[in-house]
């Protein structure tokens, strides 16, 4: 690891290659250019160590005559490091490492930063950690070309500055990396549940996640077998076979932490067997700083079968979370012959888990863990050629039996018996899964029998079975559900069943109910800005392009007044409204009293901004 003697003179050769310009992002609003007397360089080690963190800045020099301000910022996107920064590396060759995809770097998001003004001769600094923008392979000198948009217009006439530095990259033994590895975890406090602890947690989830090299994997592995779920993932982010085999081996570990990470990270190195160069899992479980592929590097036939074994015996585990990761791996992989376990477990947690335990209003918006994986792993086998003959049997069969029926793929079965049966499971169901899956595998358009069983469903005491049930009223179109989907937007204060129940009754003709559904939801402070929101944009004739934050911070005494003048406002409508039409903006005295703009002009409970430009209801003074 010791420097060569030449390096003084390499650092500063840089090799030469054509390359495209850097991909930068315009950061909204981009309004100034590239101002004069930028000047860009790099600040971060001559030497790195594969698998280590690299710590590196941007400098930005203001070398001309006025000052200027630059945007770095509020780009993180849940990483924790800038993503509009770009960096590309070449070797000597001239050869770029591969460009880093967005996916890899989190979920999307950020914000907009305030600016920072550099003063003539005067620096300022974008730092960012180089090793979650490459990962090196191979020891040599590598150059480092760097830019970032700095929230400058980009402009091809106008380009934006670089940076380039060279740099040489090193790989330890596995003795060193080993030592650096018990160092990172030496500096670990106690575990517990304190900030420090947790946060500690997280640095050394952060750390082990760029190893990557696999120089590092054998003290991975003897941390994972010791029962750190960090190493589990510092293993996971390594694109090796043998990575893989030390994942395979680590499901059989006695804590749920650890098989419960090792499905996770196994997961991300499943290929998919519709397209093997793509995992099954899209999202990175559990860390941002997976920046390369790990298929097919990772990924061998001989690990179906093991993989197999595995998670049909973890299906059994005592931990849901478990059983929930070994469903997803099942998801893609299980095959008919597999049917009777999958069954068999699916039947414990209809029975015992959850559906007998849960209270009325226990189920909200999925099924609970790990049921609803488990009903994927059904849609998979049948994917695969799986198929039932009827619906007789328990629980976990009647259930297999309506989702097939569902299944669009799968031809219904002969004459209408099954129709019939279908609807007595929709009333008369023990479990709201079989309620659900029944209200799934309805055909459209609905009998009149089959459209009683889903008004009766609409007033289900499982709100997981009311929002099915919209969801069938709103395919269906039939007016006659309108009352009871505005009845439910009225007294059901849950966003998920609202806006259910909102969608389709606007499929099933909306009309007066709806929007006066809506207005009695206002006086509720939690849902006044959903409530306002929904009558705004259902009642009013608006080309909307945008709109601003909801203000719910009105007394009691306003809320009321604020749902009364709504009130008035749709019986002066009424014909109008209840024939499905929309009505002109109304003036500013009207459109203050709808918004709550006679309360707070400045804040009133929402603004939108128009296609033309303007804003309604209008800003105060305009």
């Amino acid at each position: 690891m010791k420097m060569p003697p030449l390096l003084s003179w390499l650092c500063l050769a840089v090799p030469l290659f054509a390359e495209q310009a850097l991909p930068l992002e315009e950061h909204w609003p981009a309004k100034e250019p590239v101002p004069a007397g930028v000047k860009l360089t790099l600040r971060m080690p001559e030497t790195v160590v594969i698998g280590q963190e690299m710590p590196a800045a941007l400098v930005v020099r203001n070398e001309g005559g006025k000052p200027f301000e630059i945007t770095p910022g509020g780009d993180y996107r849940t990483t924790g490091y800038p993503q509009r920064m770009k960096v590309r590396v070449h070797d000597t060759e001239g050869k770029m490492l591969p460009e880093l995809s967005r996916e890899a770097y989190g979920f999307g998001g950020g914000g907009i930063s305030a600016p920072r003004s550099i003063a003539p001769g005067a620096s300022d600094e974008v730092e960012f950690p180089l090793d979650c923008y490459v990962s090196f392979k191979m020891p040599g000198i590598y150059t480092v070309t760097a830019g970032h948009d700095l929230g400058w217009k980009v402009d091809p006439v106008v380009p934006h500055p670089e940076a380039k530095k060279s740099v040489q990259v090193v790989l330890p033994s596995e003795r060193e990396a080993e030592a650096y590895v018990e160092a990172v975890y030496a500096r670990q406090p106690p575990p517990g549940d304190n900030p420090e602890a947790l946060r500690s947690q997280w640095e050394l989830e952060k750390t082990l996640s760029v190893l990557r090299h696999p120089v590092y994997l054998r003290v991975l592995v003897r941390h994972a077998r010791a029962g750190s779920k960090a190493a589990v993932k510092g293993i996971g982010h390594i694109a090796t076979p043998e990575a893989t085999e030390a994942l395979l081996e680590l499901l059989g570990h006695a804590s749920a932490d650890v098989v419960e990470t090792s499905c996770q990270q196994l997961l991300r190195r499943l290929p998919s067997l519709e397209d093997g160069g793509k995992p099954v899992e899209r999202f990175y479980w559990g860390s941002p700083y997976q920046i390369e592929p790990l298929l097919p590097a990772s990924w061998e036939v001989r690990f179906e079968q093991p993989l197999l074994k595995a998670v049909l015996k973890l299906l059994w585990h005592k931990s849901d979370a478990v059983v929930q990761c070994a469903g997803l791996l099942l998801q893609s992989r299980a095959q008919p012959e597999n049917a009777t376990q999958v069954l068999e477990v699916l039947q414990q947690v209809l029975s015992v888990r959850h559906e007998l335990c849960a209270g009325p209003k226990a189920n909200t918006l999925d099924p609970p863990m790990p049921l609803g994986v488990l009903l994927g792993v059904l849609d998979g086998m049948r994917k695969r050629g799986w198929r039932l003959e009827n619906g007789n049997g328990h629980m976990a069969h009647q259930v297999a039996w309506l989702r097939q029926l569902a299944d669009k793929e799968v031809p219904k079965p002969k004459g209408e018996d099954w129709k019939a049966g279908m609807l007595s499971w929709v009333e008369y169901g023990s479990s709201p899964t079989l309620k659900v899956c029944a209200l799934q595998a309805i055909p459209q358009p609905l009998s009149d029998d089959a459209a009683k069983a889903v008004y009766h469903a609409l007033d289900d005491q499982d709100w997981r079975v009311q929002r099915i049930a919209c969801e069938v009223a709103g395919a269906s179109k039939r007016a006659e559900f309108c009352r009871p989907l505005a009845q439910i937007i009225e007294l059901e204060h849950e966003d998920f069943l609202q806006n259910a129940a909102h969608n389709a009754a606007l499929a099933c003709g909306g009309g007066l109910e709806l929007w006066e559904a809506w207005a009695g939801v206002i006086p509720d402070q939690d849902r006044m800005y959903e409530a306002v929101r929904a009558l705004m944009i259902g009642t009013i004739q608006m080309e909307v392009v945008g709109s601003g934050g909801g203000n719910s911070n009105f007394t009691r005494e306003q809320r009321f007044a604020i749902r009364d003048a709504w009130r008035a406002f749709l019986r002066k409508h009424e014909k109008q409204l209840a024939e499905g039409g929309k009505v002109a903006p109304p003036g500013a005295a009207t459109a203050a009293a709808l918004t709550g703009g006679n309360f707070n002009p400045s804040q009133p409970v929402t603004r939108f901004t128009l296609k033309d430009g303007s804003q309604w209801p209008p800003s105060a003074g305009k």
